[in-house]
């Protein structure tokens, strides 16, 4: 019976010289992405990269090491330790990296917390440019008291929130004078700094966005050495789980893994 494996994924923002990276970037990738080398460490990489339907970036490493490399190994047939047939020099590439960046969206997905620093000093090499990896806040709160600035806030809901008891948006109601709106986006534009009043307006906003189901609050601001910082609960509220079919080498397809994570994406 074939065995499946969940794989998951946390969310990153990824900056190139201080800005979100964009399409542009990964549309001519070529050999020179893909590398196979033993880094300092002893580990050995094969990485590639690919762009798919104008939109998706998708990085995939495939790593190992020939350390440590036990003497014996245990033969489940037999029952027995016997001696590694497996030469020093040689190492088993047992480990994958999945890593995939929405150009629309701006999010960075990889299922490995710990690689965050190895996928930013790869691409700056290839890129030669400046490349920051950030996490994505959590909450309100954490994202507020980072900031140093307020750049734009915007909000989108739906028809039903007409009939819901928060006033905030009862003036939009019939705002032209012909019938009340399927959906509405209020977007505001700021240059103010991140003051306790600034902070109390955008906790409000998000109180009104737990109440108005499919409602969609996103704050952009910048922090105190001038990088922007986003904040877009909708970004972290999906499952960003996938559960593939594993291989004959108990391995999975990096093809397979990208296409389930895009489709949950969309």
């Amino acid at each position: 019976m074939a065995e499946y494996k969940e794989v998951k994924f946390t969310t990153y923002q990824l900056l190139i010289n201080e800005s979100y990276a964009e399409a542009k970037l990964f549309e001519k990738i070529n050999e020179a992405w893909n590398q196979d080398y033993e880094d300092e460490k002893g580990t050995i990489h094969n990485v590639r990269c690919s762009f798919k339907e104008g939109r998706f970036f998708t990085f995939y490493d495939n790593y190992g090491s020939p350390n440590p490399r036990p003497e014996l190994i245990y033969d489940k047939q037999t029952k027995t330790k016997i001696l590694n047939p497996r030469a020093n020099y040689q190492a088993e590439l047992k480990s994958q990296l999945f890593c995939l960046y929405d150009t629309q969206n701006k999010i960075l997905y990889f299922n490995n917390s710990k690689k965050n620093v190895f996928i930013q000093k790869y691409l700056q090499n290839i890129l030669s440019q400046e490349v920051i990896i950030k996490r994505i806040f959590k909450n309100i709160d954490e994202f507020v008291n980072t900031l140093k600035t307020i750049d734009k806030i915007t909000f989108v809901a739906h028809r039903n929130i007409f009939s819901n008891s928060v006033n905030s948006f009862k003036g939009v109601k019939d705002v032209f004078g012909i019938d009340e709106p399927e959906s509405f986006t209020i977007e505001a534009k700021y240059n103010l700094a991140a003051n306790e009043q600034v902070k109390r307006v955008i906790e409000k906003f998000r109180n009104d966005q737990i109440q108005l189901p499919n409602s969609c609050l996103t704050c952009v601001g910048r922090d105190d050495n001038g990088i922007e910082q986003i904040f877009n609960e909708d970004s972290f509220s999906k499952s960003f789980s996938v559960l593939i079919q594993e291989n004959s080498e108990h391995l999975l397809n990096p093809a397979d893994v990208f296409e389930e994570l895009i489709r949950k994406i969309l």
